[in-house]
């Protein structure tokens, strides 16, 4: 990128306006140290995608297992479209699983009822 006549180039610097500034922190800590599971405990789900989005499969992984940690009949709707966005199918298992587990409390809450309404067709695919 910067052996080229891009802006980056001519300006010596890259732009990420996408990631907001401590989930980039992490994603560097990560390139070049590790990051514990306090590391990315707060804002989880931002770090996940920008993860995601930069091939840091390791630091998808670990993001993954905190979530799953966290799942709760509350969040468990977001994390299984979460999942459903940007293909990961570990999560994905782990909130269907969680769904069917807790399937009685997930009818009385309602959160059924936001899936079935908010969630694309391909999700039960």
């Amino acid at each position: 990128m910067f052996q080229s006549n891009l802006t980056e180039c001519q300006a010596g610097r890259c732009v990420i306006d996408d990631i907001q500034f401590s989930v980039m922190n992490v994603l560097i800590k990560h390139m070049y140290c590790d990051v514990s599971r306090e590391d990315i405990q707060n804002g989880t789900a931002a770090i996940f995608i920008a993860a995601d989005k930069y091939q840091l499969a390791s630091l998808v992984n670990q993001c993954e297992q905190v979530l799953v940690a966290n799942m709760t009949q509350e969040n468990v709707v977001d994390f299984l479209t979460l999942a459903d966005g940007i293909n990961a199918p570990f999560l994905k298992n782990a909130a269907f699983g969680f769904m069917k587990a807790h399937s009685a409390a997930m009818k009385l809450s309602g959160a059924i009822k936001k899936l079935c309404e908010n969630a694309s067709h391909e999700l039960f695919t």
